[in-house]
């Protein structure tokens, strides 16, 4: 299906551009002062636009139980940012509880997301409420296209794929617009269900950071006998390519790949929920 856009074109302007631009209006000039002028005349300091914010919300729409879910957002068609940058993009969980991470790509203009919960969650649902601002077009929902990469839910020690993968979809543009109630849904499960409660707005350290391959299976941060939720947190993140972490340290489910099951198996084994942790083997 081919897609059609707007006709309007705007120069790619970087944010570190937008910032030197902000900064030379308002560094006055060596040896200026208020009394420089002409009498009468008025000094002016202009700044750049305030630019103009929006609420993105992004919704599961499968009717599916998962546990896990991984998706992308690409909104290279939207005139404006996602507020934040990096990992520090304001957006929010749309449900509490468990693990959930967000990093804004530039080139590729994309979000890369992942959440993971020990109770499981059903869709349909809201996912998250992202905060993007516009220059001179208001965004519209065809704006931003999203597609699931992975998700699956854990039932006892087996970590069950869904195939094929649910469909997300972006639910609603509103400009202005403020973030939505974060509400809790749980479901009966088979298993204890312990949920660990994290921040629902995506502030991590503004570093990437490499491990060195040692340590136990699910243990980046710690490198204890059994994952915590901080080990857990740091596989999520490294899923998303905040973090950059080996396999033999992260690939908790050995599936050959680090995603939000993978987080999701560390932080059933911190609250001691019986799951295999089957990292592959480090290299010599």
């Amino acid at each position: 299906m081919l897609r059609t856009c707007r006709a309007h074109v705007r120069p790619f302007v970087s944010r570190a551009a937008l910032m030197a631009a902000t900064l030379a209006f308002l560094i006055p000039v060596a040896g200026a002062s208020a009394g420089d002028g002409p009498v009468g005349s008025t000094t002016t300091t202009s700044t750049l636009p305030p630019t103009n914010p929006c609420v993105v919300t992004f919704r599961l729409t499968s009717s599916v139980r998962l546990t896990n879910i991984d998706f992308d957002v690409d909104y290279s068609f939207a005139d404006g940012e996602f507020d934040g940058e990096f990992q520090h993009v304001f957006c929010r969980a749309s449900f509490g509880g468990g693990l959930f991470a967000v990093r804004d790509f530039e080139n590729p203009r994309k979000l890369t997301v992942a959440r993971a919960r020990i109770d499981k969650f059903q869709g349909p649902v809201d996912l998250m409420a992202c905060r993007f601002s516009f220059f001179d077009t208001a965004p519209e929902v065809s704006d931003f296209s999203v597609t699931v990469t992975n998700a699956a839910r854990l039932e006892g020690l087996d970590t069950i794929d869904i195939i094929p993968l649910p469909t997300a979809r972006t639910e609603s543009v509103e400009c202005p617009g403020v973030y939505p109630p974060v509400t809790t849904t749980t479901l009966p499960s088979t298993t204890t269900t312990t949920t660990v409660s994290t921040s629902t707005t995506t502030f991590f350290p503004s570093s990437t950071t490499t491990l060195p391959m040692s340590g136990n299976c699910a243990t980046p941060i710690s490198g204890g006998d059994k994952p915590t939720a901080s080990d857990a947190l740091f596989v999520l993140q490294a899923g998303v390519g905040l973090k950059a972490c080996a396999l033999c340290l992260c690939d908790a489910d050995g599936n050959g790949d680090v995603v939000a099951s993978d987080a999701l198996v560390a932080l059933r084994a911190s609250v001691n929920q019986p799951v295999d942790l089957a990292c592959p083997p480090c290299d010599p």
